[in-house]
């Protein structure tokens, strides 16, 4: 029986190319890549009797590992303990996996809606998540045409130790305005019954105290202070508190917030109110005493492409 199996083990596998199970990748453009691989989890499918995966490919276009899931998956992305982890499942959680890529842990927040855009792991294995909660505002009092009972959607943030044990919760309703948002957006009215002011898309941490959060619908990166909750500075948007040098962009309804080993934010930058559009990455030094922004580098594809939502760098 076991030799059989092994045949035709063998035989299976010298007759179906990888193809049969794992879409085809085609590279367009190889010049001079970086070593190493690309962390992949499949948002969705477009065509008939498509499947979703999660997977690990090369330079060349070759999956080194591939895994069909039965949802969506986001955010997948290699830890510094050498642990992958990613968004997945309906509702979502952030699964781990181990050396042998077999899930070993689990963890959504606690009490709220899970926002699956991001998420971040510190280098003592601390995991920060993002939320949604929601609560009925009447905007008659912020803006003329508001609805009474509006439905306005907050930002959550908790935070866990490496077991898993809460830590702490922040809520965007205690710190922002819901006026914050940018009513020049598309996806923004003050007189509609759901208000998603906020729009989180990016979360890491930036020190051992504080973390850096993306509010897209407020074109504004902001720092939290871990210990006491409290802002410590605005960067864009309504509110901005820096100076921006060498810079007359700026970002709009961006995406994605990570800071750099040189100390630097870098951030993807749609540029949803931009005309006319194109996106790009962009990386800021922050002289967070003086309150300026300098810019370091602005990248994008020549001709410009555009992404009006999502992307990262």
């Amino acid at each position: 029986i076991v030799i059989s199996q092994l045949v035709h083990n063998k035989t299976f596998a010298q007759s179906n190319p990888i193809s049969n199970f794992f879409p085809e990748i085609n590279i367009l453009t190889s010049n001079g890549p970086a070593e190493g691989y690309f962390f992949m989890g499949s948002k969705g499918t477009t065509g008939v009797g498509a499947s979703q995966y999660i997977s690990i490919i090369d330079n060349y276009g070759t999956p080194v590992f591939f895994r069909k899931t039965n949802s969506a998956t986001a955010s997948m992305r290699l830890l510094n303990d050498g642990r992958i982890a990613y968004m997945h499942g309906v509702p979502r959680k952030l699964i781990f996996l181990d050396s042998m890529l077999e899930i070993s842990e689990m963890l959504s927040v606690q009490g709220y809606k899970i926002n699956p855009h991001d998420w971040d792991v510190s280098t003592t294995g601390n995991v920060i998540l993002m939320g949604q909660s929601s609560r009925v505002v009447d905007m008659t009092q912020f803006v003329e045409n508001g609805n009474p009972e509006a439905e306005a959607l907050d930002l959550i943030v908790q935070e866990f130790d490496s077991n898993h044990n809460l830590l702490f919760t922040w809520n965007s309703a205690e710190h922002f305005e819901i006026t914050d948002a940018n009513e020049n957006s598309p996806y923004v009215d003050f007189s509609e019954k759901q208000l998603d002011y906020v729009h989180a898309n990016g979360i890491c941490y930036d020190s051992d105290s504080s973390f850096l959060v993306s509010c897209r619908h407020m074109d504004e990166i902001t720092k939290v202070d871990r210990r006491t909750g409290e802002i410590i500075w605005r960067l864009g948007g309504k509110k901005n508190q820096f100076q921006f040098i060498n810079d007359e962009l700026k970002f709009s309804h961006q995406h994605s917030i990570r800071k750099l080993e040189n100390g630097n934010i870098i951030l993807f930058d749609n540029g949803n109110l931009r005309d006319p559009q194109y996106s790009s990455a962009v990386e800021y030094q922050l002289d967070e005493k003086n309150r300026t922004a300098t810019l370091v580098k602005r990248m994008y594809r020549n001709p410009t492409v555009y992404s009006n939502h999502e992307g990262k760098v």
